[in-house]
């Protein structure tokens, strides 16, 4: 049974080091796709023979709680690493075109890549999105369990000189079966250099005409 724990954590591990993270929906609500629950053996029954297989694995001092603590905190500063490239890169991340950025945020809200999210937003947003992460490490984030289908975008509203204001209608299908339009208003700025999300308001329900 320890020996399944440690394969599954050593997978985790490989997963976290390898892949990108997924998701913004919800400012509130996070979940750490890294979480580790340790799971203790049931007890054995005392009249029948105990497997010697078994027993050997309880001395193998591979398997103890404090190696797998070891691998758990190990997955965790694995990701802060790549999270601390990650904020250096998109310093030199330069969208051009206003339309992209929007499709860019919609990709990213629909894949759960907090990742992309992150570098294509203003310094600004960046801050507060590294604070909404900071429990956060593997930057994983979800919203009442609904899996984005598709999306459209409207086309852009000047706001001012600088600014433009989108709105990105999500198509969701929640776990319970029901699909359902969600809402959420995106602001786009002209830095001089490159266009930035400067703002977004939550994901809300779509009122039907």
């Amino acid at each position: 049974m320890k020996k399944l724990i440690l394969s599954a954590m050593i997978v985790m591990y490989t997963l976290c080091n390898v892949n990108p993270v997924y998701s913004l929906t919800n400012k509130k609500k996070i979940k750490n796709s890294c979480e580790v629950s340790i799971i203790e053996e049931p007890p054995q029954v005392m009249d029948q023979p105990q497997n010697v297989e078994e027993s050997e694995s309880s001395d193998d001092p591979l398997i103890t709680l404090e190696n797998i603590k070891k691998i758990y905190l190990k997955i965790i500063e694995n990701l802060s690493f790549r999270n601390t490239l990650w904020e250096q890169s998109s310093n030199f991340v330069k969208i051009l075109n206003k339309d992209e950025v929007a499709t860019l945020w919609a990709n990213g809200i629909k894949e759960k890549n907090g990742t992309l999210l992150f570098i294509i937003s203003n310094d600004n947003l960046k801050n507060q999105l590294k604070n909404l992460f900071k429990d956060n490490p593997s930057w994983f984030i979800e919203q009442n369990q609904n899996i984005i289908q598709s999306f459209t975008i409207s086309k852009p509203k000047k706001i001012s000189k600088t600014l433009y204001n989108y709105e990105i209608t999500y198509k969701s299908l929640h776990t319970d079966g029901y699909t359902q339009l969600l809402k959420q208003t995106l602001s786009i700025e002209n830095t001089g250099e490159c266009f930035k999300i400067s703002e977004f308001s939550d994901i809300t329900p779509k009122k039907q005409k």
